[in-house]
């Protein structure tokens, strides 16, 4: 590929074609309200990319259940009090003409206490004195991960990206170290 068709449109199997072939990854503010509702500096910062010529635009890290935080002020999409703000920001990506996904993300067994996380360890060797999380509460994630990918729906987006890296929860299934 030549660099001139970094900036030709990219058509994908299924949905609207991208104007280009930049990306932007899905970062990580913490900047998001206490709640995980999107603040106006989350907006503001949408706003600004949505005019940067990206093709597609991701919301980063964003928590399908309030005890899968990892981090304070981390944006969430487990609530629909989390659906103003989302829509908003899917309105200005798609204003800007980009496509728009926002990221799906349970820390799992690094979910922090301090900020109101509940570890949910894979295994009980990866966190000292918690149990591995049981079939039930595997299935009540999973189905916390598609309600939020209905929520990304409903405010608007185009798609979803599911974050499996960094041993949050679904790289821990995929570990022979974190899952047992």
């Amino acid at each position: 590929m030549s660099v001139s068709d970094l900036f030709k449109p990219l058509t994908l199997l299924h949905g609207p074609e991208m104007r280009n072939r930049f990306m932007m990854a899905p970062l990580t503010s913490q900047q998001s309200n206490h709640d995980g509702t999107a603040s106006e500096f989350d907006q503001f910062w949408i706003e600004q990319l949505s005019r940067s010529g990206y093709a597609l635009i991701q919301a980063g890290a964003s928590t399908v259940e309030a005890g899968g935080i990892a981090f304070e002020r981390q944006m969430g999409i487990h609530s629909d009090d989390h659906l103003p703000g989302l829509t908003k920001m899917a309105t200005a990506i798609r204003e800007g003409g980009a496509l728009s996904a926002v990221q799906l993300h349970h820390a799992g067994h690094r979910a922090v206490p301090a900020v109101g996380g509940i570890p949910a360890p894979a295994s009980a060797k990866t966190v000292q004195g918690v149990k591995a999380i049981t079939t039930e509460e595997v299935e009540r994630i999973r189905d916390s991960f598609i309600a939020a990918a209905k929520r990304a729906q409903v405010a608007g987006f185009d798609g979803v990206s599911v974050h499996g890296a960094f041993g949050w929860i679904l790289s821990e299934f995929l570990s022979p170290n974190l899952n047992d």
